[in-house]
């Protein structure tokens, strides 16, 4: 096993902005929305990446415009796909350097863990302190 910090440093190259969150913290309030599984793992990773931002400055005329609500549409699925590859990467990283790691899609579920409903990637994000 590695020292924690060469995953941080790891987990810094590829994003934006991360939190760790310890779910140990509110164990038994994640335990009544989520079901026992969620405390599996003790951390959550909350990462975010940027979105393109010429893109986001024309989101208040996508309003009144069909293509440019497409391209931001297009772009909000696109950054899903980014993050998705990134915690990929970061999960095996955690795993190949002797550590047990799930990666949770965007859509918050993993089949190698039961939870009553998809744990929210805003949760997550709350709990680390980055949203």
């Amino acid at each position: 096993m590695i020292d924690n910090m060469i995953i941080i440093d790891y987990i810094k190259s590829l994003s934006d902005v991360f939190g760790i969150a310890n779910l140990s913290d509110d164990k038994e309030r994640l335990i009544n929305n989520y079901g026992d599984d969620i405390c599996k793992y003790p951390y959550a990773i909350a990462i975010g990446h940027r979105m393109k931002e010429e893109i986001i400055n024309k989101i208040p005329l996508t309003y009144n415009d069909d293509k440019l609500a497409k391209e931001y549409q297009d772009e909000y699925f696109n950054s899903h796909k980014r993050v998705l590859k990134i915690s990929e990467k970061i999960g095996n990283f955690i795993k190949n350097n002797g550590y047990h790691a799930i990666v949770l899609g965007v859509k918050g579920n993993n089949k190698e863990i039961k939870l009553k409903k998809p744990f929210s990637n805003k949760a997550s994000a709350h709990i680390s302190g980055v949203g």
